[in-house]
């Protein structure tokens, strides 16, 4: 809720910021950049509930042609703070920056 009101997320927002979570070196397996896996007991995924043709596909969900990073607040289909998986080309804002571990 924090990370919203400061990023300015509202109600289904145009734009979205990469929170720094993947699933790229594994599908399915969702870490974060310091390589942990995601806590299973707190998960914002959009259930995608509400608007006819996403019901059937809640978030992370690997839209063709597959998505592998995660964006929080991008067009959540209920949620305010919701996380959705998309293409990491997607252009978008970041909510930290870390470098990459080589």
């Amino acid at each position: 809720e924090f990370i919203r009101i400061k990023a300015g997320i509202t109600y289904r927002s145009s734009t979205g910021y990469w929170i720094g979570l993947t699933d790229l070196k594994v599908k399915g397996v969702w870490v974060w950049m310091d390589n942990t896996t995601v806590n299973g007991n707190i998960k914002y995924w959009d259930m995608n509930v509400g608007n006819g043709l996403w019901t059937a596909n809640p978030e992370p969900n690997n839209w063709p042609p597959g998505e592998d990073c995660a964006i929080l607040g991008w067009r959540c289909a209920v949620e305010f703070s919701c996380w959705n998986d998309s293409m990491c080309n997607l252009p978008a804002n970041r909510i930290c920056e870390s470098r990459a571990n080589t």
